[in-house]
């Protein structure tokens, strides 16, 4: 055994000194453990010196020793546990994201917690969009703290257990005396913003973090719309929304299906044609959910009828073989005459079109819009344009340019999310959508 006794004092002193919410768990440590609490989230973290002197010092407790025993920089140390990610082997529930993953060519960075069911990820403020916006920023209806079913989510500063295991992701602002002597900087984390997520339930850890994100991002960009980006770049300037904890507190259901939520988020991550085709993608994952209602309609309908009524399983039949017809179009246009669905689209249509414009002619055109871009991306001698020209585009499709038929295709989405995701119980979607992010 090696004599680890003098660590739990120096590390409790230097979370004191730099006002640090983590404490040491005595009942919890051994010579061969050291376990931080944070004292706000209680989450803790072990230490496990078997693993730090076999990562850090070669397996030589001899230099372990000496390292601890004379002149211990415990925020050196700190450093070191973070940046060769030991806390992943001494913890077991502990999942940690770095900076190989990326999102939208940002880093991301976080941790998911399985058996706390808590997890916690950085985002970063879009300061193009806020600086754009930021004289109208007063009058945003922004969430900062939301609930999606029983998933509490947080935007704040990083909790004090995260500044401890990515401690090493500011380490080049760390403060470097002469000596070369490493310090807690504070200020270092002041500007940094992360999305906690507590009450996280569920088997498939990799997944089930992967769909709350999903859904989460979805919610903020209705809400947040650009204001803030998963993952962060190598930019870091100050805050520009302060306060974070003053915007009320808002609740909303769990969607049934995250898959399309995925493809409007992977939408906004794209421009141009590829914006179009995964909103499309929305559209056609919604397809055989389509038919599954319509399937019920029809046959509720074909039960309510009287044994006598003419005809009535011919016309059950009729209606079932016209409801599970594989034609794309034939889809599209079932998806689109929805009886939930048609007033909605109805003012679409009216908005970008003039009266002469029928929702069956409408199809036709959506899906030509489709089949252009499909077609035109599928070819091998389409050259990867950066520009589009919206009036060549225009002459091609309608009248409209990319950027109308992406707005379009865009709200259609949102429509048939809020009914087959939200059961129609909230306006959230196309309320918030349509009445405060018009720009």
């Amino acid at each position: 055994m090696i004599d680890t006794s003098n660590l739990p004092v120096l590390f409790e002193d230097f979370f004191k000194d730099n006002m640090i919410n983590i404490y040491v768990d005595k009942i919890q440590t051994d010579e061969n453990k050291l376990r931080l609490k944070d004292k706000n989230s209680q989450l803790y973290i072990n230490i496990i010196w078997e693993d730090v002197i076999y990562e850090l010092f070669d397996n030589n407790k001899e230099n372990f020793l000496t390292f601890i025993n004379e002149n211990l920089n415990v925020a050196e140390l700190l450093l070191y546990i973070a940046s060769n990610d030991i806390y992943v082997n001494c913890n077991k529930f502990l999942n940690s994201w770095q900076s190989y993953q990326k999102h939208e060519d940002r880093k991301i960075i976080g941790f998911f917690e399985t058996k706390k069911k808590y997890a916690e990820f950085e985002i970063e403020e879009n300061h193009e969009f806020i600086n754009e916006y930021y004289d109208d920023l007063c009058y945003f209806d922004l969430i900062t703290h939301f609930s999606i079913g029983d998933i509490e989510i947080r935007i704040s500063s990083p909790s004090d257990i995260y500044r401890i295991l990515f401690f090493h992701q500011i380490s080049d602002k760390i403060l470097r005396l002469p000596s070369d002597y490493i310090s807690w900087n504070e200020n270092s984390w002041k500007n940094r913003i992360t999305m906690s997520f507590k009450n996280i339930s569920g088997n498939n850890k990799e997944a089930l973090i992967n769909d709350v994100l999903q859904e989460a991002l979805f919610i903020m960009k209705l809400y947040n719309k650009q204001i803030y980006n998963l993952g962060i770049t190598t930019y870091s300037g100050q805050k520009s929304i302060q306060n974070l904890e003053e915007y009320p507190f808002k609740k909303f259901p769990k969607s049934d299906y995250v898959e399309p939520l995925c493809f409007y988020n992977e939408a906004h991550k794209h421009s141009n044609e590829m914006k179009f085709l995964n909103f499309y993608k929305v559209l056609e994952f919604f397809f055989d959910k389509n038919k599954k209602e319509q399937a019920i309609i029809a046959i509720d309908e074909y039960k309510k009828l009287d044994s006598s009524t003419e005809k009535k399983e011919e016309n059950l039949h009729l209606s079932l073989k016209n409801i599970y017809i594989n034609s794309e179009e034939a889809q599209l246009k079932n998806l689109l005459k929805n009886e939930k669905l048609v007033t909605q689209i109805r003012d679409i249509i009216n908005s970008n079109f003039d009266e002469s414009m029928t929702p069956k002619k409408f199809v036709k055109k959506l899906y030509k819009v489709r089949n252009n871009i499909v077609h035109s991306q599928d070819s091998s001698s389409k050259i990867p344009e950066i520009l589009i020209n919206e009036d060549v585009f225009a002459e091609n499709n309608y009248g409209l340019g990319l950027s109308n038929w992406i707005d379009i295709t865009e709200e259609l989405c949102l429509i048939c999310i809020q009914h087959f995701c939200y059961n129609d119980e909230t306006d959230m979607v196309v309320k918030f959508h349509n009445d405060c992010w018009k720009y």
